[in-house]
């Protein structure tokens, strides 16, 4: 029988998080990949329903460690998908000292401060994209440091 293990505590993924933080130093932030898709839809009702995933993984190198952060995003109304965005943006960090660190470790520092530092990026190029390609800007809702977004949806229209 195999045993799950609890979800850590907010307070849990802070702490080990900070672990991390205290060492690392930002070297680079790049957005990596963008793609994008407007389908050639006429719709009359403006309410956009959306479906916004992120994604945070990392690979460490030496003293280097990368994490990307990919957001996946569909706007739908009247049951049509109007347009799809995908976009990610990587952060490279070197991290300080001999400390080795566990894989709790650097899921926490992705997860929290990681994600905090690239989701401003995440929200401009949705921004961006979404008004030159025709549509009415889409704002990611912003979110409450260190854990969550605000809104009760990831996204306001």
């Amino acid at each position: 029988m195999t045993q799950v293990q609890p979800e850590p505590s907010p307070e849990e993924v802070g702490r080990l998080s900070a672990r991390i933080g205290g060492s690392a130093r930002l070297s680079t932030i790049g957005l990596r990949e963008l793609h994008w898709k407007a389908h050639d839809l006429a719709v009359s009702e403006p309410m956009i329903d959306t479906d916004a995933n992120f994604n945070i993984v990392h690979v460490g190198q030496d003293r280097l460690v990368r994490y990307r952060v990919t957001l996946k995003l569909k706007a739908i109304a009247e049951g049509q998908i109007l347009f799809e965005l995908e976009a990610a943006y990587d952060a490279i960090f070197e991290l300080g000292g001999d400390d080795v660190y566990s894989e709790e470790e650097y899921q926490a520092f992705g997860s929290v401060s990681v994600f905090f530092m690239l989701y401003p990026y995440l929200r401009s190029v949705v921004h961006r994209v979404t008004v030159e390609g025709g549509f009415p800007p889409l704002i990611l809702a912003p979110i409450q440091f260190p854990f969550g977004v605000l809104a009760s949806s990831p996204v306001d229209a």
